[in-house]
């Protein structure tokens, strides 16, 4: 079965996430694909009660890397456990890049995650000028470092998400997918593998091709639930 990682980003307000459930959620039950939904943290508590009769999960779009404390703004592990979500996003490229979180953090959020009993959604890739210069897997396995060790053979998700290719409709060419999941897996062990970038009904054709990636995550096009609806029924 596949997973599609509805990423909502901070795209929809509170009750515009509401909406989308009201309108959506329907659409998703009794699929033969899992369906994992990140809305913002205001909306979690709602959303978990919402689906809470359906095979649908609910994922974070991130944590702190600490437990508790004198961190204002900042949102723990276990509450979002204790929120209903089984899955938190850790490393997404957008965070990365506004908060300038080092591999260490990204590390330490995954294993918080982990400690709150939840499974972390780990995001990795490289950018333009780094796949220019084909050090593609040198960079991904420099940012896994970290990761590898702290993992340890939990289990945890690796999200492939191209920064070049989020947003631009292009993405990998099918061998180079093959080959960097190949290398991924040897690199570290037990892991499932999604991809990320610019996946949408187009796009989702040439990557099931790709038979290592146990689903996608999906950005801007999950915005509009009957074209998330439309990759689903591709797998």
């Amino acid at each position: 079965m596949k997973l599609f990682v509805a990423n909502l980003k901070m795209n929809l307000t509170l009750h515009e996430t509401l909406n989308w459930c009201d309108n959506y959620l329907e659409l998703f039950k009794n699929n033969n694909a899992k369906l994992i939904l990140c809305p913002s943290y205001p909306c979690l508590t709602a959303i978990s009660q919402m689906i809470k009769d359906t095979e649908i999960a609910l994922c974070a779009q991130s944590c702190s890397e600490k437990t508790k404390g004198t961190l204002t703004g900042q949102v723990d592990a276990h509450s979002l456990a204790q929120a209903g979500c089984s899955y938190v996003l850790v490393g997404h490229s957008e965070e990365r890049a506004a908060f300038k979180l080092s591999n260490q953090q990204v590390a330490q959020k995954a294993l918080r995650v982990l400690e709150a009993g939840m499974i972390p959604i780990i995001c990795i890739g490289e950018s333009e000028t780094v796949y220019q210069a084909g050090k593609t897997q040198e960079f991904l396995e420099e940012q896994l470092f970290d990761i590898k060790r702290t993992l340890n053979g939990a289990p945890a998700y690796i999200a492939y998400e191209p920064l070049w290719s989020i947003g631009t409709g292009k993405t990998p060419t099918n061998q180079e997918l093959r080959t960097i999941v190949t290398n991924l897996k040897l690199f570290i062990k037990g892991c499932a593998f999604l991809y990320g970038g610019s996946v949408n009904a187009e796009t989702i054709t040439q990557l099931n091709q790709i038979k290592d990636f146990c689903g996608y995550l999906v950005g801007n096009a999950s915005l509009d639930g009957n074209e998330l609806k439309k990759m689903i029924y591709q797998v």
